[in-house]
């Protein structure tokens, strides 16, 4: 028996010793399956039956259970401030809920799964996109309610940058300006800050944010959305930073962001799941948004979009969306003129991007070891490990509190740096995804670039590929699959299959055909035996050809 099976055989004991607790209360309910052919169906609604679904997940965001033969399921109740105001349940394979998540409450909290794809249940094979950094805010209000929290609300980001670059001229002078204007110009990089300390660099700078469409999210977002719909995902992902900075807003600003998200993202006709962000932690940057006040940090996140971690199924696949923000002690973090201005709540409190509260440490154990048989993959807004090749200091990545590898974690998909990265540490494939917005704080066009993440899932491993905005895309795709007999590679025209893909090696001076394998309308897997005929080939090429009947060859380079 192998040590997933084992402790899967446990489970059900130690959920049962978890959420029954007897000296607190307890949340319960029952999960029924939701089916219109079905005649025993209770008042008020003929296509709820009063048959239990056996086995579903349940979890009010700190304990995990599972439900009786009847349906039924009980929780403790947390009294964890911020933490277990929902129940939610892990939706299975195979079903859809038209409420996945409720908040807590000493009624009977019940839910209905309906039955969806009954192939999803079996199925080896899954298609989806992972989006990050959309960072979409309202454009008509612009910018007016986002500033620094030393600046009043009505000072544009462009007004504020001046002043502190003026600030840091004043206070470095102008010879430590020129050497790091110098220095940056060196290595091709140039900040947007940086950019305001020369009106040649900051013209040429906004030409190029006009030039690449870089000023208009609006745009890139829903061409994005529309590319998307064209690939037919089974589902997409976004981890984190949904709208743009809300700890930087006012409460007002951050609600038209969230109101604006929710808006686009309709657009999108495949089931989207939500991941939070750093940047969803509202007013925690601003000295005149408060702890005590409503919608500070998590709150309006979880007012427009509900849990900030949950779990769903899909084939043989089990999807953990994670949080891992929280508040942190931190003395003296303002300056001292600021030490009077609510010392009591605000001077004593920081948040770390990176670092799981106790109960959704807690929760994530419960969840991990409550699917033990399928393939593990988080998804997560920061980093667990930031790439050494990353040319910003990063001094934060996450924390996994070592359950990543108490569990046998198989993948965890990031954003959050806007630059892409895998990385195989431990025996987990991290995934770091680039940024839909681009990099709009640096040039030059090659760190910009706009796009999303393809994953493509074969029995219990997945592949995936990076996808640019609005360009047709043709690699071999990562991580490589850990096979001795068989390459797979990716070939998208922009948001459609190609009308034929075929392989061709030189061999003995004229190109061959390689046998190829179709595994869905963008994956494609080559026999490395059909490969063996040229020992010393490194290269093949890829001959693609779109509906429109233009033929493109692009040379791949063999992986070693």
């Amino acid at each position: 028996m192998s040590v997933r099976s084992f402790s899967l055989v446990l489970s059900s004991a130690l959920f049962l010793i978890l959420s029954l607790p007897s000296d607190v209360e307890a949340a319960s309910g029952y999960v029924y399956l939701g089916d219109s052919s079905l005649s025993d169906t209770s008042p008020g609604d003929s296509t709820i039956s009063r048959i239990g679904l056996e086995g579903i997940v349940v979890s009010n965001g700190v304990a995990v259970t599972r439900t009786a033969a009847s349906g039924y399921y009980m929780l403790e109740d947390s009294h964890t401030k911020d933490v277990g105001e929902f129940i939610f349940v892990t939706r299975q394979a195979g079903y859809n809920a038209d409420q996945w998540f409720k908040p807590v409450s000493t009624d009977s909290v019940d839910f209905v799964l309906r039955r969806s794809d009954p192939n999803s249940v079996s199925k080896d094979q899954i298609f989806f996109v992972q989006l990050s950094d959309s960072h979409v805010y309202d454009q008509a209000e612009d910018f007016l309610a986002y500033s620094s929290p030393q600046v009043p609300w009505f000072v544009p980001e462009f007004v504020y940058n001046l002043i502190a670059v003026g600030l840091l001229q004043k206070q470095y002078g102008d010879e430590v300006i020129d050497k790091l204007r110098r220095e940056l110009k060196s290595v091709g990089w140039v900040s947007e800050s940086e950019a305001y300390l020369d009106s040649t660099v900051y013209d040429a700078y906004s030409r190029y944010l006009r030039q690449e469409g870089l000023n208009n999210l609006d745009a890139t977002i829903r061409t994005a959305f529309s590319e998307i719909n064209g690939l037919s995902p089974d589902f997409v992902i976004n981890s984190g930073d949904l709208i743009l900075e809300s700890n930087r807003g006012t409460a007002q600003a951050i609600q038209r962001w969230f109101d604006y998200y929710r808006d686009i993202e309709k657009n999108i006709e495949a089931p989207v799941y939500n991941t939070i962000g750093n940047n969803e932690l509202a007013g925690t940057e601003r000295l005149d948004f408060l702890p005590s006040q409503p919608g500070y940090g998590k709150r309006l996140y979880k007012k427009n979009l509900g849990p900030t971690h949950f779990s769903f199924d899909y084939g043989q696949f089990h999807f953990v969306a994670l949080d891992t923000h929280s508040k942190v002690i931190q003395k003296d973090r303002l300056p001292d003129k600021y030490l009077d201005l609510n010392d009591d709540v605000r001077n004593d409190e920081s948040w770390s991007y990176g670092k799981m509260t106790p109960d959704i440490s807690q929760w994530l154990d419960q969840d991990l070891l409550a699917h033990q048989d399928q393939t593990l993959v988080v998804v997560n807004h920061e980093p667990f490990h930031f790439d050494p090749d990353w040319p910003f200091e990063e001094d934060q990545s996450a924390d996994d509190d070592g359950l990543f590898t108490k569990h046998s974690v198989d993948y965890v998909l990031s954003g959050h740096t806007h630059y892409r990265s895998h990385q195989r540490i431990d025996g987990t494939e991290h995934l770091t995804t680039g940024a839909l917005s681009g990099m709009r704080w640096v040039l030059p066009a090659t760190i910009h670039e706009r796009g999303y993440r393809m994953f493509y899932g074969l029995g219990q491993k997945l592949v995936s590929v990076w996808k640019p905005l609005g360009t047709a895309t043709i690699e071999f795709v990562e991580p490589p699959l850990d096979a001795k007999d068989r390459l797979i590679f990716a070939a998208i025209d922009s948001r459609q299959a190609f009308d034929s893909v075929t392989v061709e090696m030189p061999v003995g001076g004229k190109p061959e055909t390689v046998v190829v394998k179709k595994l869905n309308n963008y994956f494609y897997e080559i026999n490395k035996a059909s490969l063996a005929q040229s020992q010393t080939q490194t290269m093949i090429t890829v001959v693609t050809t779109s509906r429109s009947g233009t033929v493109t060859k692009r040379n791949l380079t063999l992986p070693q």
